[in-house]
């Protein structure tokens, strides 16, 4: 059996009904046709169907108002003449086996073995008025399908772009923190380097200077022995033996000194560290998460199926109804006990949890990561959300949850303990060794 191609779909929206005048068509004008008699079989623009009243007064001709007494247009009866697999034949042949409408083509390549192959022209039957308006009720119950699956995937890149920007900074956020700490292991490195420097600079300059102190002694040394060589008396005795002296000093320093030595200064770079990011294919793991549907159980052991999208926390009043946190949406919905929404609240953001407050109240974290961190609260009253007070926060709110009269909200690092008024009671933990470590919370952890 053929399939329905999207290109047929696409090439099928843009059929217009071509009506055009047959006297203009025949002076080669193509003129938009506004009646139709039936007895000339000929359509007429308001122009023409003036000569044409006058020369044929006992015909009728039908407007615009009155097109179900037209005939098929000629580009409709073509777009339902033609073979969807095979553009340039027509349907000739219907195929009882398949129930399906086929060219020349189709019969000599998909049907040459079927039974029962007959003539269109000889083996149609024309249906009711009512099969075609059941059939034109499906059609429309399909297309209004196609409109909402439509809505849906926009609504879905939408999302996917917001999913995108916001994976895409944590990807960002990730190499700053490992460039931060590529930066201190060169931080410390580089001092080690600095300090080894110095050591070695200042080493070798006091050789230098050691070694120009020895040189002006040594010349005034060796004018003292030639100037007291051949002399007498205690001055030759006190020139000799203090060249002796020195002599014995210089080389006694000379040995020990590592001036006869080239010194330089070397990095060995730390193995380990090239070694794990060579085992490494990326900075994590890219996956698709789908947020499809909602499964709800119901007394008949039945399972309905509410498609909404990325549902971000779900809470369930005594009186039956559930309320839920669309953030695809951004909005509150609350739906009955029969699982339609009757009643719904916008979000100036995407919520990010939930919880439930009091018998007919939930607190709703909303935050954009940049300036509004706050939590929302709604009351259901009387089949109706309505927004209530919020509380703005100085850090980010991402997870709640609500015990005994106390909230307890996380950011990405920390979870806090605040009354229901807003005060802050305590942060109760902090942990910075990475980002995105808390989003959700419960109630148990306030026993930790």
């Amino acid at each position: 059996m053929a399939e329905l191609s999207i290109d047929s779909l696409q090439k099928g929206s843009d059929i217009i009904e071509d009506y055009c005048c047959s006297t203009c068509e025949e002076d080669y004008v193509s003129t938009e046709a506004d009646f139709y008699c039936e007895i000339c079989l000929k359509f007429y623009c308001c122009k023409c169907i003036h000569l044409h009243s006058q020369l044929f007064k006992r015909h009728s001709a039908s407007g615009r108002e009155e097109m179900c007494k037209w005939p098929v247009g000629k580009g409709m009866l073509d777009f339902i003449e033609k073979c969807e697999d095979h553009q340039d034949e027509k349907l000739k042949v219907f195929c009882e086996d398949h129930r399906q409408l086929c060219c020349s083509t189709c019969v000599m390549l998909h049907h040459r073995q079927c039974s029962k192959l007959t003539l269109i022209s000889e083996s149609a039957k024309i249906p009711t008025k009512a099969d075609f308006q059941q059939l034109s009720e499906k059609l429309q119950t399909i297309q209004q399908k196609i409109t909402e699956l439509q809505n849906g995937q926009n609504d879905n890149l939408s999302s996917l772009q917001t999913s995108y920007t916001f994976q895409f900074q944590k990807i960002r956020e990730m190499r700053k923190k490992i460039n931060a700490q590529l930066d201190e292991l060169e931080k410390v490195t580089v001092k080690a380097l600095d300090e080894l420097n110095a050591k070695l600079n200042h080493s070798f300059k006091t050789d230098v200077d050691k070694f120009s102190k020895l040189e002006v002694e040594i010349k005034s040394l060796n004018k003292a022995l030639n100037a007291a060589e051949n002399k007498r008396g205690e001055v030759a005795f006190m020139a000799y033996n203090k060249c002796m002296n020195k002599i014995q000093q210089t080389e006694s320093y000379l040995l020990e000194s590592p001036a006869d030595h080239e010194s330089a200064l070397t990095f060995q770079p730390n193995p380990e560290i090239e070694l794990y990011f060579s085992k490494l294919s990326a900075l994590g793991n890219v996956e698709i998460i789908v947020h499809n549907n909602i499964f709800i159980p119901v007394k008949t052991n039945r399972v309905v199926f509410e498609e909404m999208h990325n549902i971000r926390g779900i809470c369930e009043f005594p009186n039956g109804q559930i309320v839920i946190a669309d953030d695809i949406k951004k909005k509150v919905k609350l739906l009955d006990q029969k699982y339609e929404v009757i009643s719904s609240s916008d979000l100036s953001y995407g919520p990010w949890d939930m919880c439930q407050v009091s018998s007919n109240e939930v607190a709703v974290t909303v935050d954009d990561f940049n300036d509004v961190h706050q939590v929302q609260f709604i009351t259901e009253n009387k089949g109706s959300l309505i927004k209530c007070r919020k509380i703005r926060f100085e850090h980010i709110c991402l997870g709640i949850a609500c015990h005994q009269n106390d909230l307890f909200v996380t950011s990405r690092t920390a979870l806090y303990h605040y009354t229901l008024s807003g005060s802050m009671v305590k942060k109760m933990y902090e942990d910075s060794s990475g980002d995105y470590l808390y989003f959700e919370c419960s109630y148990y952890y306030y026993y930790i």
